[in-house]
């Protein structure tokens, strides 16, 4: 299967300034679904309130550079760093650059409700 970016659908994850979120893929394995999404942080876009997601993430900096604080610890990603932790620990993130970050994500759920 094959994705071209203009194939990729915007969608609204959160109500959060300077955050875009295009679904790339969405595909059930092993009965749990798996959604791969690319997600653009504006310059100085932060989200303010921890968030819990029913899944383990996965983070791929393409471009830029974000801070993530997860469960009381910050961690620094640049280009080319990568991130796994079990989203159901308190997190957050904001674009610590000084131009746009974009950011490979995966989501593996743990249940079949999680998207």
């Amino acid at each position: 299967m094959i994705r071209k970016p203009s194939e990729y659908q915007p969608f609204e994850k959160e109500d959060t300034k300077g955050f875009v979120y295009k679904r790339i893929l969405t595909k059930d394995i092993n009965n749990l679904p798996v959604d791969i999404v690319l997600l653009e942080l504006k310059q100085g876009a932060k989200r303010q309130a921890l968030v819990k997601t029913e899944a383990y993430e996965y983070k791929y900096i393409l471009k830029g550079s974000v801070q993530y604080l997860i469960d009381g610890k910050k961690y620094i990603l640049r280009k080319g760093d990568s991130l796994f932790f079990d989203g159901r620990l308190g997190h957050t993130l904001s674009n610590t650059g000084k131009k746009e970050t974009h950011i490979l994500v995966v989501y593996f759920f743990i249940s079949s409700r999680g998207l």
